[in-house]
């Protein structure tokens, strides 16, 4: 798919990535513009670590931002999986190498060392049958698995919860100072609030700015 190129510090003039690209150990970026196949790259990329490096699909990490994301993603893994075990099937029954560009670069891959066809099925079909166990999440909720499952090695509460936004919480404490200030405020003040536009909506409005500014100290 165009629009995907590898980036490194040291390659600024980095290849296309591709269903036939192995990426390098360590940390990849890989960035793309919208539209440009972005779910279909991840998938490629999982498959080719299952068939062909042997990785264990419980072994794998994919993280996006919301639940709907998140939906989307696992069906479309599965998904792959489950046609990319067709296309096995349909090539050890006919020999025929399809013109899909992910199946056919993981074929290609294959067939080019010994027995690696019969050992990338079986991968393969592990991988869909233990699919349950793959671990495609939100940030907060692959964190909160994260603390769930460490709880002695990361001192957590045992009912610890990961807010997805601030902003519920930032809510509460401002209600609270509002009202802390207000009940035993001369009424004179609170008639010059009203009058200057200044509430308990606005409070909030600058809470959430300052929250969200990079200046502010923690």
């Amino acid at each position: 798919h165009t629009g995907w190129r590898e980036t490194a510090m040291s390659l600024p003039d980095a290849p296309s990535f591709g269903p036939a690209v192995n990426l390098p150990p360590g940390t990849s970026l890989l960035e793309a513009s919208a539209g440009t196949g972005k779910t279909w790259s991840i998938t490629s990329i999982l498959i080719r670590m299952v068939m062909i490096h042997g990785v264990s699909i419980d072994k794998i990490l994919v993280v996006t931002f919301t639940r709907a994301a998140t939906t989307e993603l696992r069906e479309r893994i599965r998904e792959a999986l489950v046609e990319m075990a067709r296309v096995m099937d349909n090539f050890r029954d006919t020999g025929t190498i399809p013109e899909e560009p992910r199946a056919q670069a993981i074929l290609n891959e294959l067939l080019s060392q010994d027995t690696a066809i019969h050992t990338g099925r079986q991968r393969l079909i592990t991988a869909i049958r233990s699919f349950d166990q793959a671990c495609i999440s939100t940030i907060h909720g692959f964190c909160q698995q994260t603390l769930s499952a460490s709880i002695i090695e990361s001192d957590s509460s045992i009912d610890i919860e990961l807010l997805e936004s601030i902003q519920p919480l930032i809510r509460e404490m401002v209600d609270d100072y509002w009202q802390e200030q207000l009940q035993s405020a001369d009424p004179n003040w609170i008639r010059q609030l009203d009058d200057d536009g200044i509430t308990r909506d606005l409070l909030f409005e600058i809470a959430v700015e300052l929250e969200q500014s990079p200046e502010m100290p923690l």
